[in-house]
């Protein structure tokens, strides 16, 4: 058996190539930093593509770093465990101890 394969293709999940339009309004650091999201394994395929939705409906000229960290941390924060947000507002009685 070569080591080819013994690879599981389930382990390598790919990563989509921008278009042309999404390549222009990301900055080349932007771009990077999203792919090592997609290469640390933090973020699923179906967030990545969640995080380019919101962020190339920006209206902005150029999406930078800080942006797609904003998107990200959004996302994050966002989802759900259980049906529950992983986040949810304390209430005014409630109490951290």
């Amino acid at each position: 058996m070569s080591i080819y394969q013994e690879l599981n293709p389930n382990q390598f999940p790919g990563f989509r190539i921008l278009n042309d339009w999404e390549r222009s309004v990301l900055t080349v650091q932007a771009q990077g930093y999203l792919i090592s999201l997609a290469g640390s394994g933090l973020l699923s395929t179906g967030e990545i593509e969640q995080i380019l939705e919101r962020i190339v409906f920006t209206p902005y000229d150029q999406v930078t770093v800080d942006d797609v960290k904003f998107a990200a941390t959004t996302l994050i924060l966002e989802r759900t465990a259980d049906g529950l947000p992983l986040i949810r507002l304390m209430n005014l009685s409630d109490s951290v101890n």
